[in-house]
């Protein structure tokens, strides 16, 4: 697989030194169980299974590289979308001359770049509204945003709020925790990072990507 200029964003996930050895051989086969978990939903979680690969030192190839920004996109994760698909843009391989999806690819460019460009600003008053929710959730989805602004201590206080808020669906609150696990784990809390991840029970692969995440924490040492 080639190296994406986008990996270099992402691989934010994981700490520098463990992001240049070679692919963990432990954590590709805890991703590849959570791909055939048996509640896997592409839809909802292809996207935290390319940043485990990229996390664990897997260079995505152009048609992953897509799918990674086309799902940040569908999750409103909107500089995370950016940081995938601008370099195929720039490149022309989206939107450019030879694309069969020209047209449908340009109108995206122009909302991923409008978008990301608003992203803090969005997330502001995505939080405002989420004190006002009955769920969680809103608070959660807003928190797993800053990611993509690499402002991991501020996606772990508010992941931490809508888990305290509560009234998530299971699948809602393990992926909480794995982003949960994430934002401790850049944010220096390894250990408390493990103990996150050790509590998902789920048969969505949220369970199987928190152990690539914990074995890319451990190897990472």
């Amino acid at each position: 697989m080639k190296r994406c200029a986008a990996a270099i964003f992402f691989l934010a996930f994981a700490s520098p030194a463990f992001a240049q050895t070679p692919p963990s051989p432990l954590a590709l086969q805890a991703i590849e169980q959570a791909q055939a978990a048996p509640e896997f939903k592409p839809a909802i979680m292809l996207l935290d299974v390319r940043r485990v690969q990229i996390a664990a030192g897997v260079q995505l190839d152009t048609i992953e590289q897509i799918t990674l920004g086309e799902q940040a996109f569908n999750n409103k994760m909107w500089v995370e979308s950016e940081a995938a698909l601008r370099p195929l843009f720039d490149a022309g391989v989206l939107g450019g001359p030879s694309d069969e999806k020209r047209e449908r690819n340009r109108q995206l460019q122009r909302v991923v770049y409008k978008e990301a460009a608003n992203a803090r600003d969005t997330l502001v008053a995505n939080e405002i509204a989420a004190a006002g929710k009955y769920s969680g959730l809103l608070y959660t989805e807003t928190g797993e945003g800053y990611f993509g602004l690499g402002d991991f201590a501020k996606a772990e206080e508010l992941i931490r709020k809508g888990l305290v808020r509560g009234l998530l669906k299971p699948d809602e609150e393990a992926a909480a925790l794995l982003h949960l696990g994430i934002a401790q784990l850049r944010n220096g809390k390894a250990a408390e990072a493990r103990a996150t991840w050790a509590a998902i029970r789920s048969n969505t692969g949220a369970e199987q990507l928190a152990a690539a995440w914990t074995v890319i924490s451990q190897e990472a040492r």
